[in-house]
């Protein structure tokens, strides 16, 4: 555990699953941007024959140095998802986004996709957090690579 991650009494216990970040909005309307909370810094998915990637919003470009595409980018990959950055091939990084799970405002986590709640992904690619923090992201491995 870093010295970070340490709760003490004038900072909050870290975020560390998505229960933790859902309970973090329900306490704080304001959310809080998910790429800056302690503890969601994880990779819970590689789907290696779909070439899929699903990390928290939390990790760093900069621990993903394997995967190709990986190294244009800097901070963490909830950022510049929620800012919308230009990707390696300079579209933007949502084309080479599958999924994004996020805790909305009630507290409750949703996943979205281009098939499903298709709107909320919409909104939430470059809402800048302004429709609750991401938990997770899925990473299309193939469009990266290609870019």
């Amino acid at each position: 555990m870093l010295a970070a991650d340490v709760a003490t009494p004038d900072r909050e216990p870290p975020v560390i699953s998505a229960d933790d970040l859902c309970r973090s909005v329900r306490e704080r309307p304001t959310g809080g941007d998910s790429w800056r909370m302690p503890g969601l810094n994880r990779i819970l998915r590689h789907d290696a024959d779909a070439r899929l990637l699903e990390i928290q919003a939390g990790v760093r470009w900069s621990s993903l140095s394997h995967i190709e595409g990986a190294a244009h980018f800097r901070g963490t990959v909830g950022q510049a998802v929620a800012e919308n950055v230009a990707g390696p091939d300079g579209r933007p990084l949502v084309s080479h986004l599958r999924s994004l799970t996020l805790a909305t405002a009630d507290g409750q986590l949703r996943r979205a996709s281009r098939e499903r709640s298709s709107e909320l992904f919409r909104l939430a690619v470059g809402g800048h957090g302004a429709f609750g923090p991401f938990y997770s992201l899925t990473l299309d491995l193939d469009s990266l690579a290609h870019a």
